[in-house]
């Protein structure tokens, strides 16, 4: 599933399709929770080969040649959250509540990894910036993050909002599928803070080699 869904929202260019959302009541500030939460649920998917090819017909010999097309990760890692598989998000973790980013957890990063990076998307996004939440920088050995928390040198880009941070709120009168991704790439991609999600997320569908998920959704309450 997240093959599929990495290539819609990244590969296809669901990322930076739209104008940013405005007006939808996410919080400006940082998130102040000091508190560290564990998360309880968990989802895994098999490992599944992770390159295609594509065959070309040249018009002047008629010959075809084989040549790679993008690169999709392998899933193969573990991550959990505060909720079970496609379950709604506690109102704390969105912008109903305190909005501060959701603790996760995640297992099996391959030893090669130099960096981590893990994405919060909205799928389906209505021609909008799907990006929830973006973190560039995360340390190799790291393997959680607790609520509203993130380590010392973590780099975080713009969501939707146009805003540095995390912030899970749809538009007016719509509920939200989302999907939490993290990737253990095996070099580092230099990006600055309040960097763009959708250059970052097209070098990393062609850099990692392996990839965790879940998701959760939106729901008012």
């Amino acid at each position: 599933m997240s093959r599929a869904l990495w290539r819609k929202v990244a590969a296809a260019g669901l990322i930076g399709a739209g104008a940013l959302l405005s007006g939808c009541g996410g919080s400006s500030g940082s998130s102040g929770s000091t508190a560290a939460e564990t998360p309880t649920q968990s989802t895994q998917s098999s490992a599944t080969t992770g390159t295609t090819s594509t065959t070309e017909t040249t018009a002047s010999t008629g010959t075809t040649a084989t040549t790679p097309s993008q690169k999709v990760p392998d899933v193969n890692m573990t991550v959990e959250s505060p909720v079970s598989e496609g379950a709604t998000l506690p109102v704390r973790y969105t912008c109903t509540g305190a909005d501060i980013s959701l603790p996760l957890k995640w297992s099996s990063v391959p030893r090669n990894t130099v960096e981590i990076d893990v994405f919060v998307l909205q799928l389906e996004p209505s021609g909008n910036e799907p990006a929830a939440w973006a973190v560039a920088g995360l340390p190799p050995t790291l393997t959680h993050l607790a609520a509203g928390h993130l380590p010392a040198g973590a780099i975080v880009g713009r969501n939707r909002f146009g805003q540095t941070r995390y912030s899970v709120c749809p538009a007016p009168k719509t509920a939200g599928n989302y999907v939490v991704l993290v990737d253990p790439l095996p070099k580092r991609i230099p990006v600055k803070p309040g960097f763009e999600a959708e250059p970052l997320a097209n070098q990393v569908v062609t850099t990692a080699e392996s990839e965790g998920e879940t998701t959760f959704r939106y729901g008012r309450q």
